[in-house]
């Protein structure tokens, strides 16, 4: 994708889709793309109900381009256009959420709240930066 160009339907689909244009749209950094869903799968020969992990975008996104690597046991080289559709997908995707249990992770108990946070209902028992017992546990 070009920077400051905007990328419409009339790019993604071809001419005389019209009504049947299958073309979706996203906004990334306040700019709408219009892509056509499924281009990666297509290219990579899978199935429509074969989904790709975060995973598995991320190993095919260090790949360089011209190398060649295997996803679900078949073999592909990296091309240029490729390698664009992997670094789009995984944007798409998002951010990953800490696992449960570990620090930032979302609460379970404390709704709105974060595991292994410090609130400041718990000043009394995290005292200079130290967990500090008086009497009775927090938790």
């Amino acid at each position: 994708m070009h920077k400051g160009k905007m990328h419409g339907c009339a790019d993604v689909c071809p001419k005389g889709a019209g009504k049947n244009c299958k073309c979706e749209t996203a906004e990334l950094d306040g700019e709408k793309v219009a892509f056509r869903e499924g281009a990666l799968r297509r290219q990579l020969g899978l199935r429509a109900d074969q989904k790709l992990t975060k995973a598995q975008m991320d190993r095919m996104k260090k790949v360089e381009v011209g190398k060649e690597f295997s996803l679900m046991g078949k073999k592909h080289k990296m091309t240029k256009l490729m390698k664009q559709r992997v670094s789009f997908g995984r944007t798409l995707m998002g951010k990953s959420k800490p696992r449960a249990g570990t620090k930032g992770a979302p609460s379970k108990t404390r709704k709105g709240g974060k595991d292994f946070e410090t609130n400041k209902r718990d000043v009394d028992f995290h005292e200079g930066g130290r967990d500090v017992r008086k009497g009775r546990r927090p938790y």
